[in-house]
């Protein structure tokens, strides 16, 4: 019969008498329990394979936080681009001296940094027909009222909304930029608007 130093040795337990091999044995066993209830299995071959699924399972997790890492950078790209239009957008519509436009698009940019619902609320959309107005007025005209800045959008018929408008506008400057051409989001809304039938027109047609 084997002494409990001998079965500690073959467990790789170093002990100097039968007490200390006996201690040692036991904790070791207590230990192997509490492993396997953790494991939530009920014998050694199960806790052993459940033991290789957490070791194949933790193995991914360097890869899936990676793949968040980009769909939170992706999100976070997508989530500029939508403010940086909006205020472009607003902006544009608000037919400002060429003088005035970069101090008011940096307090705005600002505003729906910090707070992007409080700036929706605050500055809604314009209208498709206001932007592709103001384009093409190249800011000649007089800033519009703030009344008339928050009036729901007009009825454009057919035409693309100013939703529409905004995102073709923008997709328009990223490409120019892509080829190393510059191409203003005003002139960009100009070029769109070039294409689209007049309301003058279709309402002259109608009569």
């Amino acid at each position: 019969m084997k002494t409990f130093i001998q079965l500690a040795a073959m467990l790789g337990l170093v002990a100097a008498t039968e007490e200390e091999a006996s201690t040692k044995l036991t904790a070791a066993a207590k230990e192997g329990i509490e492993l396997r209830t953790a494991l939530g299995a009920k014998d050694h071959g199960e806790a052993t394979s459940n033991l290789s699924k957490l070791t194949t399972e933790a193995a991914r997790v360097p890869a899936l936080v990676v793949e968040l890492e980009g769909f939170r950078k992706e999100r976070s790209t997508r989530e500029d681009t939508e403010r940086k239009s909006h205020v472009d957008a607003v902006v544009l519509a608000m037919a400002l001296p060429e003088e005035q436009r970069a101090r008011v698009t940096a307090s705005l940019t600002l505003h729906a940094k910090t707070d992007w619902a409080g700036f929706q609320r605050e500055y809604p959309m314009p209208s498709a027909e206001e932007l592709g107005q103001r384009a093409q007025d190249g800011g000649r005209l007089e800033r519009a009222p703030r009344s008339q800045k928050r009036a729901a959008p007009a009825d454009v018929g057919a035409g693309p909304g100013a939703d529409d408008l905004v995102e073709a506008a923008t997709l328009l400057v990223e490409e120019h930029a892509a080829r190393g051409e510059k191409l203003s989001f005003s002139e960009a809304i100009e070029m769109l608007t070039d294409t689209m039938p007049s309301t003058q027109t279709a309402e002259d047609d109608g009569k």
